[in-house]
């Protein structure tokens, strides 16, 4: 029992690779015109998101729109 607790605890804080951004400097926008763009919304929208790990450790992440 003290491996598989040894070998989740390494699961869980090893750092995962994040896929990175599409190229060019407008991908946030890019990726939230072809959402709207598939949803019909010809009069727009409005996207607001982030990431950002805590003092603590932790992550947030949040998203409105």
């Amino acid at each position: 029992m003290a491996d598989l607790e040894r070998r989740l605890a390494a699961l869980e804080a090893a750092d995962r690779p994040v896929p990175g951004p599409q190229e060019g400097d407008f991908w946030a926008l890019e990726g939230l015109r072809e959402q709207l763009t598939g949803m019909g919304a010809a009069t727009g929208g409005v996207l607001f998101t982030g990431a950002v790990r805590l003092p603590t450790g932790e992550r947030y992440e949040w998203q409105h729109g």
